[in-house]
């Protein structure tokens, strides 16, 4: 009886597991000159991201950020945007920020957003914020690339950065408009997907800001843009931020 060879093809490997990980940590709101959420927890070896809105017009300014665990505080240091210096302002007085910090231990603790009183209306003062962990990150020097822009219309786009410096980057959009949470919240351009989105006050300008996040996990270095369409008509701002991948 003769041999009978099979032709078996190998069983195919799964591909490698991604090991940057984004976590939505959710939103807060706040009247005053400060701004809390409490319980948030952060993986050992993670970023916390935040992104920050105020009605500045309020006549009040961004002081600083910490998170404590009741014994340690840890600030997180702003994005300086390549424009518009570290804040991002919106036509009407309304500001955004991009606020981060690492994390080698892990933490459960309050999150505290201060402000800078230099006038009347602080107490009326409206800010709203978004948080979200990122796993995966170098976890120095993880800040690659920021273009900014601001604008008026319904197509907010921060405008191209350079190549990222490497392949593997956690890609971070961030727009805010002068306008309520009600407004269409538009679509992100791919290949940025839809994070949190919030917003506070109910009318427009600096009476009002609504702040949005978009994400995107990139696996080959290219140039990045953080950009919307279908917003409603609003004066806004768009940043985008690269962080490089752990090695």
């Amino acid at each position: 009886m003769g041999i009978v060879l099979h032709d078996r093809k190998p069983a195919a490997s799964a591909p490698p597991a991604e090991t940057i990980v984004r976590t939505a940590k959710g939103t807060a709101t706040g009247v005053g000159t400060t701004l809390t959420k409490t319980g948030v927890t952060v993986t050992a070896g993670s970023y916390l991201f935040v992104v920050l809105g105020y009605t500045a017009n309020q006549d009040i300014a961004f002081d600083s950020a910490t998170i404590s665990d009741g014994e340690i505080d840890t600030p997180l240091s702003a994005v300086a945007f390549d424009v518009l210096r570290e804040e991002m302002q919106i036509a009407g007085g309304s500001s955004v920020f991009l606020l981060y910090a690492y994390f080698a231990n892990a933490l459960t603790g309050t999150l505290n957003v201060s402000f800078i009183e230099n006038g009347q209306g602080a107490e009326s003062a409206l800010s709203c914020m978004i948080l979200t962990q990122v796993m995966g990150l170098a976890s120095s020097a993880a800040l690659d690339r920021k273009p900014a822009s601001s604008g008026n219309g319904t197509s907010p786009s921060s405008g191209a950065s350079a190549a990222t410096s490497q392949a593997h980057e956690f890609v971070i959009g961030v727009v805010g408009t002068g306008g309520p949470a009600g407004d269409s919240a538009g679509t992100w351009t791919a290949p940025l997907e839809a994070g949190q989105r919030v917003g506070v006050g109910t009318g427009a300008g600096g009476s009002a800001v609504t702040i949005s996040e978009g994400f995107y996990v990139q696996t080959a270095a290219a140039t990045r843009t953080a950009a919307k369409t279908g917003i409603t008509s609003r004066y806004w701002v768009a940043g985008c931020a690269t962080f490089k991948a752990a090695a």
